[in-house]
């Protein structure tokens, strides 16, 4: 973990197995806690790292790779969540569509992210996977009395 003045990072990397992706989500869940964000923020933190976690396994599956998963998780007034994979790869479009209902197991995750979180984007990293970006709360999503 590392920490600056009012900010606070910490980085968690697992092997990419769909049980993993519930540890994941209690530590961000736990450092959200800590931090100070309020309980929906809370919830909201949990949930789009399950989210991003579970489509970062799903492509590992896909593409037969090993490589750990990243999760990092910085709080400077905001929570920002990155989840990087080492899959096949996925840039997508602000105007990603929903599948159709009953065509596709899944595919529901994206548009929830983008739902819940702030803001959210998803880039080809360096290792030819994905990097998800996702903000949650800000500085008026801090319970009252907490320092900014």
């Amino acid at each position: 973990m590392s920490s600056r003045a009012g900010a606070e990072t910490v980085r968690f990397s697992f092997s990419p197995r769909p049980e993993n992706v519930a540890l994941a989500r209690m530590v961000a869940g736990a450092l959200a806690e800590r931090c100070g964000l309020p309980a929906a923020a809370v919830e909201d933190v949990r949930l789009v790292v399950s989210e991003a976690c579970t489509n970062a396994v799903r492509a590992h599956q896909r593409c037969a790779r090993e490589e750990a998963v990243s999760l990092t998780c910085h709080l400077d007034g905001s929570f920002l969540v990155e989840v990087s994979d080492a899959g096949c790869g996925a840039e997508l479009s602000a105007d990603s569509e929903l599948p159709e209902p009953g065509t596709a197991e899944g595919g529901y995750g994206i548009p929830i992210m983008r739902l819940v979180a702030s803001e959210a984007t998803f880039d080809r990293n360096e290792t030819g996977g994905t990097t998800v970006r996702l903000v949650v709360g800000g500085r008026d999503a801090r319970r009252e009395g907490d320092a900014a």
